[in-house]
């Protein structure tokens, strides 16, 4: 056996809210997301978790190797529309990861352009070791706490302006 397992589990948190038409006319996320998802080894799981005032699971935890059509079309469905809910996004990534049992390191990452609500969802991920990367899509975001979520779980805060951005970040994890 080795110590390293090369594969990794990663919840996507994507914002869906309204604001993202405005702060993400380009759907830079979603490119930035398919790219993401490319680039993930075949043996990775992967959930999508689409955040806007509920949260849908868009794509649930699975094998990447196989499915990356099916994630990139997941990825599709997410909209700009409704409020921005930080808190249940986290929460419904963590509750998606912590369904896994493939062994594989667990991370997330999170893409929203905005200030939503939050009740400290980051202390779940913290407490089992998890890492969240948060991504600011916009002037808009609420950098303090994205940074506070990074930093509280050991990730890291970006600011995305390139959809090949979230390459370095999937190596930084794995």
């Amino acid at each position: 056996t080795t110590t390293h397992d090369p594969n990794v589990d990663i919840a996507l948190i994507i914002d869906s809210s309204g604001s993202m038409g405005t702060n993400d006319p380009q759907d830079l996320r979603k490119d930035a997301a398919k790219v993401f998802i490319g680039t993930m080894q075949d043996d990775d799981h992967l959930a999508v978790v689409d955040l806007d005032y509920y949260t849908r699971i868009a794509f649930a935890l699975q094998r990447v190797g196989g499915n990356r059509d099916a994630a990139k079309a997941a990825v599709d469905t997410i909209d700009s529309s409704g409020s921005t809910n930080i808190g249940g996004g986290l929460q419904a990534g963590y509750n998606e990861l912590n369904s896994s049992t493939s062994g594989n390191p667990k991370a997330a990452v999170l893409l929203t352009d905005g200030i939503g609500s939050y009740s400290d969802q980051a202390e779940l991920y913290a407490a089992k070791g998890w890492r969240v990367y948060t991504i600011g899509l916009s002037d808009a975001a609420d950098e303090n706490l994205l940074k506070a979520i990074a930093d509280q779980t050991g990730g890291e805060y970006y600011f995305l302006s390139d959809s090949e951005q979230l390459i370095d970040i999937y190596f930084k994890i794995n």
